[in-house]
């Protein structure tokens, strides 16, 4: 998904989805951030990062991510 359509996704996000997956590094975009926002409006919501970086990875628990 571009960065553009992230800001979109995050802007008219509301409660629909069981599960999200997720880059942690994103064109114009950080995937932690947009795990926060997202859990800010839904905190039921799985998220799934999917990323070979392992110190990103280490930050996914602060989100409750998925691995």
């Amino acid at each position: 998904m571009q960065a553009i359509f992230m800001f979109d996704f995050l802007e008219n996000y509301h409660e629909e989805y069981d599960v999200i997956f997720l880059d942690i590094e994103m064109p114009g975009s950080n995937g932690l951030e947009a795990a926060r926002e997202i859990h800010s409006k839904d905190d039921a919501v799985g998220i799934i990062f999917v990323t070979s970086m392992v110190p990103y990875a280490i930050n996914g628990y602060e989100v409750n991510a998925i691995f």
